[in-house]
């Protein structure tokens, strides 16, 4: 559902602080990055085959970011864009994500109508 969010224009880091507010140790989007994005891919049709078609990911977009050679912290970018080690500078959203997957970022939803979203699922 997060996915969905983020394909409807929400930003990245609206969603991930929407879900850590919400009492998540983490964002969903930055949990694909830290798990890798190519491993976490990989289990999105045996999520979809257990639990139904609510837990299909938008395909053409999860390509996209694989095709962009993007596996996320691993290869310091995914969805954010990571420091090479030993500097001090945090993690930031790579903007050029959006344009990856054919978004204009800017939602309308408040971060507790995004939680309720993904919760809800």
């Amino acid at each position: 559902e997060a996915m969905r969010c983020l394909m409807e224009g929400e930003n990245i880091e609206k969603i991930d602080d929407a879900l850590v507010k919400r009492g998540f140790p983490v964002g969903p989007i930055q949990l694909l990055d830290e798990v890798g994005i190519d491993v976490g891919t990989k289990i999105m049709p045996v999520l979809e085959r257990a639990y139904g078609p609510r837990f299909s990911a938008p395909g053409e977009a999860v390509a996209a970011i694989l095709n962009d050679d993007r596996k996320g912290r691993k290869n310091g970018r995914g969805f954010y864009l990571y420091p090479a080690k030993g500097r001090k500078s945090k993690k930031q959203v790579d903007p050029a994500v959006y344009g990856l997957i054919g978004v204009k970022p800017g939602g309308k939803l408040s971060g507790e109508e995004i939680a309720e979203r993904c919760v809800m699922m």
